[in-house]
């Protein structure tokens, strides 16, 4: 695998439905892209996906853990997955992993959505830090027929897997740490939303994003933001970065913390594109008396030393940074972006 080892990710999938979104996903250089299975599947050697068979005794013993952390995504269909998330979160503490969940709809009924719950609340006893999709948005059109909700539900969860990995995978001057969110997380858990926008001028690329259905009501309730931001040569001025992401974060709650990572532009001098990614803290719904615990501490602010940014910039030749990136993931899928 070539690219930087700073900047090396994994993706670790958990059952069939993670196999088949991360199969889906192109080659990049900067992740290692990992299943876990118990079901028997075959990956094209071209993917350069790695299979780990869940039937081991100890599948995760030699695990690799890569200096730019981890992605494990999976569904909570079953108690079986369950087991195997926690066992990955015992051998995981304390490391810089996320967990994006697929929790199943309420059409599936109550039952499945409370032990879904039941296993989030213990990955987040574990310490873990645990993003779950907004199920509200993925089935939202209830006058739809039961194919094509959960055909429309599929198409959705590839393209906010796609965006999630968009923001992250890249290499540009400023990333987002998987340290920082889950510092921001607490011990809770979010809700996340993710969106898309893309426009010749700061005002069309916000107006874009915030016109994506995706988001539903995470852009007035939002605790924790995920801003990332490429724009070509012709906006290379810092700051215009500055105003774009202040723009976007205006339009959101006051107390919503933000955390920004910068790309390294387009071979269209006069694109601007975002990624936002809104999470809502979340208590888990109580199924049984809980101990009352004490109120949770104000969140501190992050904050950027701007002048170390400018000299970084300055020194590594702001020009040079916008060269010509890889198509993003969204587009390579095929997904059609929702508006």
């Amino acid at each position: 695998m070539t690219g930087n080892k700073m900047n090396e990710m994994m993706i670790i999938g958990l059952g069939e439905r993670a196999g088949d979104l991360i199969s889906d996903l192109p080659k990049m250089n900067n992740f290692a892209k990992l299943i876990a299975l118990r079901e028997q599947k075959r990956y094209s050697r071209e993917s350069q996906i790695k299979t780990i068979n869940l039937k081991e005794r100890m599948p995760w013993r030699e695990l690799w853990i890569p200096e730019g952390g981890i992605v494990v995504l999976s569904d909570l269909d079953n108690l079986e997955r369950g087991e195997d998330l926690l066992k990955l979160s015992k051998k995981l503490n304390h490391k810089k992993v996320i967990y994006l969940l697929i929790r199943p709809h309420r059409l599936e009924g109550d039952l499945k959505l409370n032990r879904a719950n039941k296993i989030i609340e213990k990955l987040v006893e574990n310490k873990s830090a645990v993003l779950c999709l907004d199920d509200e948005v993925l089935i939202s059109d209830m006058s739809s027929s039961l194919d094509e909700a959960f055909t429309k539900m599929k198409s959705l969860i590839a393209q906010s897997v796609g965006f999630f990995v968009d923001m992250l995978r890249e290499m540009g001057p400023v990333k987002i740490n998987l340290n920082d969110l889950r510092y921001l997380l607490k011990d809770d858990y979010g809700v996340v939303n993710f969106a898309h926008g893309k426009g010749r001028r700061i005002n069309d690329s916000v107006e874009d994003l915030w016109s994506s259905k995706l988001l539903g009501k995470s852009r007035d309730l939002a605790d924790v933001g995920l801003l990332y931001m490429r724009m070509g040569s012709a906006h290379g001025d810092l700051n215009v970065l500055h105003d774009l992401g202040t723009t976007v974060e205006l339009a959101c709650p006051e107390n919503c913390q933000f955390l920004r990572a910068y790309g390294e532009g387009f071979s269209e001098p006069e694109d601007i594109e975002l990624w936002v990614a809104l999470i809502r803290i979340n208590k888990l719904e109580a199924t049984r008396p809980k101990p009352s615990r004490a109120p949770r501490e104000t969140m501190k602010k992050l904050s950027y030393d701007e002048d170390l940014m400018h000299m970084f910039l300055r020194h590594e030749n702001t020009a040079g940074l916008m060269t010509k990136l890889k198509v993003p993931t969204y587009k390579r899928l095929g997904i059609k972006v929702e508006k």
